[in-house]
């Protein structure tokens, strides 16, 4: 069975992003790549503030950074306590590329935030997953899990395919979860205020949804 839960929110969402455009750096639009030092391995890719990160499942860890040459020293790409953090120093409102490729052989938890946009370049697989957007973030995923959990807030979206097993995923706050292509057996879903949700259920569901926060 096919699940859709769409609610009808009054009221407004405001998602301000105009200071990004005024203050903030452009581009030079001469576009590099340079690796980076990676010291430390990590499980949890955290992106934010408007870049975009390809994420590939692989045998080594690696990141790279594809962007105009100005913006290379104002990318940061961190790891502490086993989570990648990749962010900017300062808002960057135009750019030919703000690409981070990074390769991982495991991850656990996808966070993106901020307007940052993260996508899959293969098939995230293991027991389980957590992916959570918020303030404006896309994710694409393709996933074949056991677990998987999901929240989008803010006007975020989530969008997946691949298979799971058993499935928790919330969406609030004009945020929506697509995952019409992703076969799942058990799902609990819930979405509040404005929010659409899309699953592809073949067993057993627990959803519900209303216009309040």
């Amino acid at each position: 069975m096919k699940l859709f839960i769409k609610t009808i929110w009054i009221g407004f969402l405001v998602i301000s992003l105009t200071s990004c455009a005024i203050n903030g750096i452009k581009g030079n639009g001469n576009v590099v790549t340079k690796d980076r030092v990676v010291n430390s391995d990590f499980n949890v890719v955290d992106v934010s503030r408007g870049l975009d990160v390809y994420l590939t499942v692989g045998e080594k860890i690696s990141v790279s950074v594809q962007a105009d040459e100005n913006l290379h020293d104002l990318i940061t790409t961190e790891v502490r306590n086993g989570t990648l953090y990749i962010s900017a120093l300062e808002n960057i409102y135009s750019a030919k590329a703000r690409k981070i490729f990074v390769s991982v052989p495991e991850v656990n938890k996808i966070k993106a935030t901020s307007g940052a946009d993260l996508y899959t370049e293969n098939t995230i697989t293991g027991n389980k997953l957590v992916v959570k957007a918020t303030s404006g973030a896309d994710i694409r995923l393709s996933i074949d899990v056991k677990d998987l959990e999901a929240v989008s807030t803010s006007g975020s979206d989530i969008k997946m395919k691949g298979k799971a097993e058993n499935i928790n995923v919330s969406a609030t706050s004009g945020s929506d979860i697509k995952a019409y292509d992703l076969i799942v057996k058990n799902c609990t879903a819930k979405a509040t205020s404005g929010s659409d949700i899309l699953v592809h259920v073949t067993e057993n569901i627990d959803a519900s949804a209303n216009s309040g926060s």
